[in-house]
């Protein structure tokens, strides 16, 4: 099983959880991974954003990210290929051990994805975890 945490603004949550939890329903049903969403109480320290939880297999944990990243872009603004251009920040919480492999194949990433990748250091580090 593979955990997958990132932050969401607050603002974007609502789209994924969609009416009656719907969406985020469809989104589990679809990837087979289970997706969690913080409580509209619990935002991380120091920012308006709420962590999403999401586990499964690794291709299901996948799949999920993907049906939400395209749900904040469908519900975000422009649609079809101005949504395409436009930049997104995802800020995913890694496990402080994982960073170093995930900083050994950065460039490889950037250059395969077109992402631009960044590892915050220690003084973003969420108080409490090792994330």
């Amino acid at each position: 099983v593979v955990y997958y945490k990132l932050l969401m603004p607050n603002k974007f949550t609502g789209w994924i959880i969609g009416p009656a939890g719907a969406t985020i329903k469809a989104i589990q049903t679809k990837s087979g991974a289970r997706v969690n969403i913080a409580k509209g109480t619990e935002y991380s320290p120091w920012t308006d954003s709420r962590v999403v939880s999401i586990s499964g297999k690794m291709i299901n944990v996948a799949k999920a990210v993907a049906a939400i990243l395209q749900e904040v872009l469908s519900s975000n603004g422009p649609k079809g290929d101005a949504a395409n251009e436009r930049e997104m920040i995802l800020e995913l919480l890694i496990p402080d051990m994982s960073c170093g492999l995930i900083r050994a194949g950065m460039t490889h990433l950037e250059e395969k994805s077109g992402a631009v990748i960044t590892l915050s250091g220690k003084e973003k580090q969420i108080a409490g975890t090792n994330e």
